[in-house]
């Protein structure tokens, strides 16, 4: 069982698709040129993901021998096959309207879509997965996603471009690099979206759920073969988790004692962001809150560069971490800007790659100055972890880690661009935001509450979201640690995939990771899961909902890097 990705072009989309698959772990993508996948793909257990200006000739005799083909705005050759006819392109933002159960989250909303379209023209019915049309256009409906029977394989086409439309979704355009609205003094990276984004994507993970989508589709062509395994991508196989920090601004350290205190007696840890040369730190403090579990980090100041020139704003980026690395003798892993300052396009991720940090939380949730509307997801789109990637195709290794609640917006009482939430109203926020990570999104919140408001008026809310978590069994860690996590899982792969009707064997390996979990489908082929041995040894599974499906959970022995697992399934 693989998957296959050739090059496009002249985007190379493979890239950002593999990653994609690994974020939600089907860490069992190669990256080969065609003529290599058709000879090396078994049509009776891989499937062949053809990016956007893909090749495919010869495709059609894996097809006929019952292979999976997934296709992405193909060309004439896979459109007769598909049985559509491309009538034109489209560049308007649509909506993607799903007719079928293939991404839990969504619960029958359209999803917003971005990038070019191909406009298809074909005959209605079940095989059509989802249709695309224009926001307040009737007219406008065309084919989204089929799935049709090609000899003994399946086809699957999309007409519009996940690449595209999830890096937009989390990135915003390049085009508005720079743009600064009227009234403020400084980009920020929320100004590079759509000045205009529907409300309606306020409340969810838009872009994680093209993603999650694209993820389901893949694995239900898989699994007319063989049950699909998955790499869990939350840390102890948990449904959510929250992901907590603060900036420090000029705050006192009593204030950051107090918040570190009260999230130790939640259970969790939190990053503290501190301004290298405005802060009261020091080594042996960083020292002492991080033998509690907590991580420290920079915080760059580019406000003090405001109106300046971007190459004069990245070099105060980059003086104020180095300076931040000289004064402590300490390693800056994550990163968040003073006022979420951005300017250019993946300027700052690319230097932040060559400075070695890998972790960027400056996406926030927000419609600065533009609407007094919010929601968790305003701009930001995502909740999962993906590497910033570039207009031809190629990524930057540093994971963009939205955040979603700020407590200077959601609750300072008097500023403007605050939403005043009372600690009773916000604490219903935070048990929506919680129950919806857990049911649907499967996903990290990730929250910034500083310390010095966190004395004077947002203690309640956030202790609220300590709470909440609690309350709901997930784990409350750093952005270093989650880091951490998230760039040792990204290492793993499984190999050696084989399936004999009853049996499914394959080798994991990968760096140490902490509390790394295995998940399996419950039943696969009319079988269900009778037992689980890793290593060799057998081993117990915990049985759980997830993505809509029930799945078997299972964690990888503690610093283990490689191991065998076998899963037998019985009949029903």
């Amino acid at each position: 069982m693989k998957i296959f990705i050739p090059p496009g072009s002249p985007m190379d989309g493979a890239v950002y698709l593999a990653e994609i698959l690994n974020a939600f772990g089907l860490c069992f993508a190669e990256r080969l040129p065609l003529r290599e996948v058709l000879k090396a793909a078994d049509p009776r257990a891989d499937v062949i993901l053809l990016p956007v200006g893909s090749e495919s000739a010869g495709i059609e005799s894996f097809l006929q021998a019952g292979g999976g083909v997934f296709a992405i705005r193909p060309g004439e050759y896979i459109e007769r096959m598909a049985e559509v006819r491309h009538v034109r392109e489209d560049d308007t933002p649509s909506r993607l309207r799903l007719t079928q159960p293939v991404c839990h989250g969504a619960r029958g909303e359209s999803l917003w879509t971005l990038g070019t379209v191909n406009v298809f023209e074909g005959a209605p019915g079940p095989h059509i997965a989802g249709y695309l049309f224009r926001p307040n256009d009737p007219k406008s409906q065309s084919i989204g996603i089929l799935e049709r029977a090609t000899g003994k394989g399946r086809l699957m086409v999309y007409a519009y471009d996940p690449v595209v439309c999830i890096s937009r979704l989390r990135q915003g355009y390049p085009e508005r690099a720079n743009h600064l609205p009227a009234g403020q003094r400084t980009p920020r990276a929320t100004f590079l979206h759509d000045p205009n984004p529907p409300v309606d994507t306020f409340w969810r993970p838009t872009a994680d759920l093209h993603a999650a989508l694209l993820c389901n589709l893949i694995q239900r062509l898989l699994g007319r073969h063989a049950p699909v395994p998955a790499l869990w991508h939350l840390p102890g196989g948990a449904p959510a988790i929250l992901l907590f920090s603060g900036d420090e601004d000029v705050g006192a350290q009593e204030a950051n004692h107090q918040q570190m205190s009260d999230l130790e007696s939640f259970g969790g840890s939190m990053n503290l962001y501190v301004i290298p040369d405005q802060t009261s730190i020091t080594r042996e403090l960083i020292e002492g809150y991080t033998r509690r579990g907590h991580a420290i980090s920079v915080h760059p100041n580019l406000v003090p560069a405001a109106g300046k020139s971007p190459a004069e704003q990245l070099a105060r980026a980059e003086q104020q971490v180095r300076l931040f690395r000289e004064n402590f003798q300490w390693p800056a892993r994550t990163v968040r800007n003073h006022s979420y300052v951005w300017p250019g396009y993946l300027e700052l991720p690319d230097l932040w790659e060559r400075l070695g940090i890998g972790m960027d939380a400056n996406t926030t949730a927000t419609l600065y100055g533009r609407s007094p509307d919010g929601g968790p997801f305003v701009n930001v789109n995502s909740a999962i972890p993906l590497p910033f990637v570039r207009e031809d195709g190629s990524l930057v290794r540093v994971y963009q880690q939205p955040t979603h609640i700020n407590d200077d917006l959601a609750a300072h009482p008097t500023t403007d661009h605050s939403h005043k939430y009372s600690p009773e109203e916000f604490d219903w926020i935070a048990q929506r935001l919680f129950d919806e990570a857990v049911r649907f999104f499967h996903a990290p919140i990730c929250v910034n509450v500083h310390p010095c408001n966190y004395v004077s008026f947002s203690g309640p809310h956030g202790r609220a979201l300590m709470s909440r978590a609690k309350e709901f069994g997930l784990p409350i860690w750093s952005l270093d640690r989650w880091h951490d996590f998230w760039r040792a899982r990204a290492s793993w792969r499984m190999d050696g995939l084989a399936w004999d009707g009853s049996r499914l064997t394959f080798t994991l390996k990968g760096a140490a990771c902490e509390s790394l979990w295995l998940a399996l489908p419950m039943a696969a082929n009319e079988r269900a899961l009778r037992s689980l041995k890793l290593g060799g040894v057998p081993n117990g599974f915990e049985k759980v909902r997830r993505h809509g499906c029930l799945v078997a959970q299972a964690p990888l022995p503690a610093r283990t890097t490689e191991i065998e697992v076998a899963a037998e399934f019985g009949a029903t």
